[in-house]
């Protein structure tokens, strides 16, 4: 590996993983296969992406691109093609950016820099400029499980996000559901959001330039691979040298952080007249550059910006999108064998049933609870007596814990219900007996659940439940919540 490895991602190859490193451009993400017993590892470089390569430019100039690369995340191919059609997989990266003095790519001091593509807009004119700042932000990596033997299907950054300065983005995410990426940057305190289905839209576009652009090489600094001309509207297109929400400015959906100007402002100078008393006079309609969220929006929406980044705080690090359930789910349905904590006076009375003149039996664990009144006498004036009360779950505390749902229509008969019960008490945790740990742990659980057939038959409507034992003799007494 690269010496500085940090981040990790599964892919949809379970012998491949994806490693960042956050000090080694050639070596920005490593693909490390499983080949056999060895492994073997090749490396997705971030040198020369974003660069302008004319012999008066190229790295001396360069101030767009994506370094010191941080976290991954993996999607798989045609993950959205009911969405936006068929399309390879990606990896999404971000790049916090570490500081270098007197590189435009890494110094923000260089800012404003202006970054422009031959073939933007596509259909000629002047090209249109953006001004940039040396910053953190992410990037797209295309077909990251391709063959780098292959000019074409070799994986690749192909695109990136809007450098934001001082931005420091620490993690990425992605819903798998909707296609909507987070990323938190915490020098700015925000969480940018993007939409992964334009993105993804935007890219495979100018593989199969949509627009119909005459593509061509333009570089006078050579590229340490060839370029496959089916691919010159993706790699010489604008995606190659700006930001992919200035080419789209619908994918930045709340990433909205750059150089704007305020016009008709008024300012004040000093006075350039040394005879006046005026130390400071006043400017009316000046035009004034700042950096940050912009009163309006990219396509002229405003003001509040409808497209600003989310604020979170300071140091916003981390960042996790809960992603949409495969199956339908199941809702649990209330048990009336469960016993429910009430304001009742204890013992609460939980659900029972008569099994003797004098005794019940608990429903909801079992026990046999039986009461005889000794005779009454009446001592000072007062009634007394005693009551003898025998509670079997006293003597041998194993509860029996409920569970039933409902909305489950004629299962598989290949399908389980894995069930696992505890009991909390503090900061002591009770579980039911069940799978070993080991066993578990390669089916992908925690160990201690319970497997149950389900009933070939069930309507949608029907409830359905079983229970559990749990054990709590070494257990102390209070209040447990069971989980």
């Amino acid at each position: 590996m690269g010496p500085d490895p940090y981040g990790i991602t599964i892919t949809d190859d379970p012998d491949v993983i994806l490693v960042t490193d956050r000090m080694s451009q050639a070596q920005g993400v490593g693909v490390i296969e499983k080949i056999g017993e060895a492994y073997e590892v090749n490396y997705i470089s971030m040198v020369g992406f974003g660069q302008q390569r004319r012999l008066e430019e190229g790295r001396a100039t360069q101030v767009f691109g994506v370094v010191n690369i941080q976290d991954i995340v993996f999607v798989a191919e045609n993950q959205f093609d009911d969405e936006i059609g068929p399309h390879p997989s990606y990896a999404l990266i971000v790049g916090f950016n570490r500081f270098s003095a007197g590189d435009p790519l890494s110094d923000p001091s260089f800012a404003p820099v202006f970054a422009y593509n031959l073939f933007y807009p596509p259909r000629g004119g002047s090209p249109q400029y953006v001004m940039l700042g040396a910053g953190g932000n992410l990037g797209v990596i295309r077909n990251p499980l391709g063959d780098f033997s292959d000019p074409i299907d070799q994986p690749r950054i192909v695109a990136a996000t809007r450098p934001v300065i001082n931005g420091f983005p620490d993690n990425v995410d992605i819903s798998l559901t909707t296609g909507t990426i987070l990323a938190t940057f915490q020098g700015v305190g925000n969480t940018f959001g993007y939409d992964g289905l334009q993105l993804f839209n935007t890219i495979e576009g100018y593989v199969k330039n949509d627009a119909g652009v005459e593509y061509r090489n333009t570089d006078q600094i050579p590229r340490s691979v060839s370029t496959p001309q089916e691919l010159y509207g993706l790699l010489f297109g604008p995606l190659s040298t700006l930001p992919i929400e200035d080419v789209n400015p619908f994918i930045g959906i709340a990433a909205d952080f750059r150089f704007s100007i305020l016009t008709g402002q008024t300012i004040i100078v000093p006075n350039p007249d040394p005879t006046s008393p005026l130390v400071n006079i006043p400017l009316t309609n000046q035009n004034i550059l700042i950096y940050g969220v912009p009163q309006e929006g990219p396509t002229g929406q405003g003001n509040p910006n409808p497209f600003a980044p989310i604020f979170t705080g300071r140091i916003s690090r981390g960042v996790s999108i809960q992603q949409g359930a495969s199956e339908g789910i199941l809702s649990l349905s209330i048990n009336p064998l469960n016993q429910t904590p009430t304001l009742n006076t204890f013992p609460n009375d939980p659900f029972s049933v008569e099994t003797g003149k004098t005794s019940v039996t608990v429903a909801h664990t079992g026990a046999l609870q039986e009461e005889h009144s000794l005779v009454n006498y009446r001592s000072l004036g007062e009634e007394r007596g005693i009551t003898l009360h025998y509670d079997s779950l006293r003597a041998d505390p194993v509860h029996l814990f409920y569970f039933s749902f409902a909305g489950l229509e004629s299962p598989d008969s290949s399908k389980r219900l894995v069930v696992r019960l505890e009991s909390r008490f503090g900061d002591q945790t009770f579980a039911t007996e069940g799978l070993d740990q080991d066993l578990a742990i390669e089916l992908g659980l925690l160990g201690g659940e319970n497997l149950f057939t389900l009933p070939s038959d069930l309507e949608r409507t029907d409830i359905f439940g079983a229970a559990l034992p749990i054990d709590l003799r070494d257990a102390p007494s209070g209040v447990h919540s069971f989980v």
